[in-house]
């Protein structure tokens, strides 16, 4: 299945990337209203149209996934409109600023509509309710209500199938997996009681690391993927390469390598240059040091940074507008100012780098001893050789009860990567063994090291 999270109909690599997926055997697309603010729905209705107007597809050989739930971006815009104008949305779940969660009919009714109009479609395939369970974290939340909000929802998508615009729907749930003890809970046996025909899919986190929906009892004696089974639903793994771990998230993917004393010794060096220009800064009564000194707030909050995604994120979003913001205020400022901002963007960048390519060493012999570890339990994934992403999701894919697995693909490349090779499972219990080697390795420590350099 191809993961529909993250991308956007302006970026040429994801519109190549959904094109090849389809064209090499993928046949599940999964997307959300809330994925890149609607784009990823415009996106996946272009390249369907443009394969099937071609020739080369037909709309009948995909099955399309979207979801319903999250109130965000021009969603929330237009639940702050109708508000205004005495019109709200009924039960509306307001988690924080930006966030708010509804899963209410007349809600569901006008994001049905708008999806399809995005996709471009006369009907779509599954629509998932997505991660009601949001409802849940208010505090004073009760499970009993939570459940009758389920079944009210559920009830109107079953007047959606009968109205034609949906085929069949089900529940997108993190929770799913948890603990029958667990304060958000969700509980696929309770939604089985009261769920209509309809009901037919459900979706939920499943990785090396957070093996729980096919090892885990969590309903009745049963484990999730035992009792969907049990009752011919269809079963989505999503996050499948990006694992909560004991410590940290880590991503299950090859990682360029680095000499570990090479890349430490410059991220000392750079460490050290980049906090000696912040310390010459001298413009705080017109802009606070802190809006530049990154290098010191690195290394204030090191041992927190361990884990590459994580990491990149940080500077993509919050450190580079950041940076660049304070440094144009600066350059107004005179000649000095503007000498002290290019000397900071040399050195910070030159951190940035040696920061970056310290985490992919830390990342790559990680990826390297998990590779060997699976080797070991699983001889089918020896030959031929292949990337740690591809042989997890072989083991994935050989698992009694789960239909698809949902990879998130976004280049080209990531396609072949993860498409190649990939039609021989390997024996059911060589995947079992596997996730045991895991769960042994896992026990001494999955998670990067996140001791800092010696300066």
């Amino acid at each position: 299945g191809f993961g529909s999270y993250r991308i956007e109909e302006s970026v040429t690599d994801h519109r190549e990337a959904l094109r090849l997926a389809l064209g090499s055997g993928c046949n599940l697309i999964d997307t959300s209203t809330n994925y890149t603010d609607g784009s990823s729905e415009r996106l996946v209705g272009q390249v369907l149209r443009e394969l099937e107007a071609s020739g080369t597809l037909a709309r009948d050989q995909v099955v399309v996934v979207t979801k319903s739930g999250y109130v965000q971006g021009r969603n929330l815009e237009q639940a702050v409109a109708r508000e205004k104008a005495g019109r709200p949305y009924p039960e509306m779940v307001k988690l924080r600023p930006g966030l708010w969660h509804c899963i209410s009919p007349e809600f569901l009714e006008d994001q049905i509509t708008a999806s399809l109009e995005r996709l471009g479609l006369d009907q779509i395939d599954v629509l998932l309710l997505h991660n009601p369970e949001y409802f849940l974290k208010r505090p004073g939340s009760d499970h009993a209500e939570y459940y009758r909000r389920l079944r009210v929802a559920l009830e109107y998508l079953e007047t959606e199938v009968a109205r034609g615009r949906i085929q069949a729907y089900g529940i997108s749930s993190n929770t799913l997996v948890d603990p029958k003890d667990s304060p958000e809970f969700t509980s696929l046996e309770a939604v089985l009681d009261f769920a209509p025909p309809g009901f037919q899919v459900i979706q939920f986190p499943f990785n090396l690391l957070e093996p729980g929906a096919v090892f885990e009892p969590n309903n009745t004696g049963r484990t999730l993927v035992e009792l969907a089974h049990s009752r011919n639903l269809g079963t989505l793994a999503n996050r499948p390469l990006n694992a909560f771990g004991p410590k940290a998230l880590v991503r299950l993917a090859d990682f360029p390598r680095h000499d570990l004393v090479d890349a430490e010794n410059e991220l000392k060096d750079a460490f050290a240059a980049a906090l000696a220009v912040e310390g010459d800064y001298a413009w705080d009564e017109s802009l606070a040091a802190r809006e530049v000194a990154w290098a010191h707030v690195l290394k204030h909050n090191f041992e927190a940074l361990s884990e590459l995604t994580e990491w990149r994120d940080l500077v993509r979003y919050r450190v580079t507008p950041t940076l660049e913001h304070a440094h144009a205020a600066l350059r107004e400022l005179g000649p000095e100012a503007r000498s002290w901002v290019e000397r900071h963007r040399e050195a910070f960048g030159r951190l940035s780098l040696a920061f970056d390519a310290w985490l992919e060493g830390q990342a790559s012999g990680k990826s390297r001893q998990m590779g060997r570890a699976l080797e070991k339990a699983a001889p089918a994934l020896r030959q031929p050789p292949q990337s740690l992403s591809r042989k997890v999701v072989r083991i994935y894919r050989s698992m009694p009860g789960l239909h698809c697995v949902l990879v998130g693909m976004r280049t080209p490349a990531y396609v072949r990567d993860t498409l190649e090779d990939l039609t021989d499972p390997i024996p059911a219990e060589q995947a079992v063994d596997a996730f045991d080697t895991i769960a042994e390795l896992g026990e001494e420590d999955t998670s990067p090291r996140t001791k800092e350099p010696r300066t």
